[in-house]
């Protein structure tokens, strides 16, 4: 489904460049199987060696820790395991670089902050394929609406940074007066 959306989105922005990255290690060969199929021209990160993608549609993220790296460089961040009730990956990541967040209708697993993202115009649900398009589409269109819901989001994200110390310190102070 993404694989489609990206490519019918290139007809409309040719230099577009789409960074997939699985979240689980085991999932790369079925992914890599995936952009063959597509006939996508794809470059997996563990082989580009510091050289660019100018011959890529798709840079294959088939490493570990690296994907704060490529959100700073994003104009939109989609953000995956979203459109399936898989939970949902970590939105706050993209976020706090300020990129406006795209994700799906299962977000179980940041609730919370999805929830809140998108009541206040950090984040868009999208349900499916059109949905996707059409957001990525506006918000390439309109970088001034971009650069706003992005900065919404990472606000956001921002005020919930060291709520976890916070509470513990509240806690402590309870269990050891």
């Amino acid at each position: 489904m993404l694989l489609d959306a990206f490519l019918f989105l290139k007809a409309s922005f040719p230099r577009l460049l789409m960074v997939l990255a699985p979240r689980h290690p085991q999932r790369f060969d079925e992914v890599e199987r995936l952009l063959q199929q597509k006939r996508v021209a794809y470059r997996k990160k563990s082989q580009m060696n510091g050289e660019g993608s100018r011959d890529a549609d798709v840079i294959f993220l088939d490493t570990i820790g690296e994907l704060p790296a490529f959100y700073a460089l994003a104009d939109v961040a989609f953000i995956g395991g979203s459109l399936v009730d898989a939970g949902g990956h970590n939105l706050m990541e993209a976020a706090r670089l300020q990129k406006p967040v795209l994700f799906g209708p299962y977000m179980t697993n940041f609730a919370t902050i999805a929830g809140e993202m998108k009541q206040k115009g950090g984040a868009v649900e999208v349900r499916g394929r059109e949905d996707l398009v059409r957001e990525i589409s506006g918000l390439l269109a309109d970088p001034g609406k971009a650069e706003s819901m992005g900065k919404i989001g990472c606000r956001l994200v921002q005020g919930d940074r060291g709520v976890m110390e916070r509470t513990m310190g509240l806690v402590s102070r309870y269990l050891h007066p």
